[in-house]
């Protein structure tokens, strides 16, 4: 019956230690999230993203591979916005002091992230990186490369997941684009 109490006692407080590890690491990861750029949006074929698919890709408009560019990367800029809007709200809900993973702090979230994506402006970074030469005459290496940085100049971070997966969207759109379906 005591050894009942003490391992009880015990979860208890590595599962109160652990969350407030969490928090503080959901707080560390909100705060580098909202210092991050800020992802960049488009309006038309000329802004930043087709900035981004011209510069960094060797991309011209009218051609399949630059729509394709443009949207993936449209998609990509969204997602990104999602997630800094989410760090936010998550950072303005700890501030509440609401406890992670409890079913008000998951309301919060919720309910803040709209209005946190709202806020979110585009603050476009330098010039987007210039490819020496046209789309169609990088090897594969140097298309890697050029997909790597057009995710970089959105505002990924290389280190992180979501960076991998921008590279993987905007090398199947491309691919889908190099070689329709008939």
């Amino acid at each position: 019956m005591h050894s009942d109490r003490l391992i009880r006692k015990t979860v208890r407080s590595r599962l109160t230690a652990l969350a407030s590890g969490v928090a503080v690491a959901a707080f560390a990861l909100a705060a580098c999230a909202s210092a991050a750029a800020q992802p960049i949006g488009d309006h038309g074929s000329q802004g930043r993203i087709g900035a981004i698919c011209q510069g960094a890709m060797g991309l011209e408009q009218g051609e399949a591979q630059y729509g394709a560019c443009v949207e993936s990367l449209r998609s990509s800029a969204s997602d990104l916005a999602a997630d800094a809007a989410m760090g936010r709200a998550r950072t303005r809900c700890l501030a509440e002091g609401l406890t992670p993973g409890s079913a008000d702090f998951n309301v919060c979230e919720l309910n803040t992230a709209p209005a946190e994506r709202a806020a979110v402006r585009a603050t476009p970074a330098s010039e987007p990186p210039r490819a020496s030469g046209s789309y169609f005459y990088a090897s594969p290496e140097q298309t890697h490369r050029r997909e790597q940085l057009a995710c970089a100049s959105l505002g990924y971070d290389p280190a992180g997941a979501a960076f991998d997966s921008c590279v993987a969207g905007l090398q199947g759109a491309l691919f889908e684009a190099d070689n329709p379906s008939q």
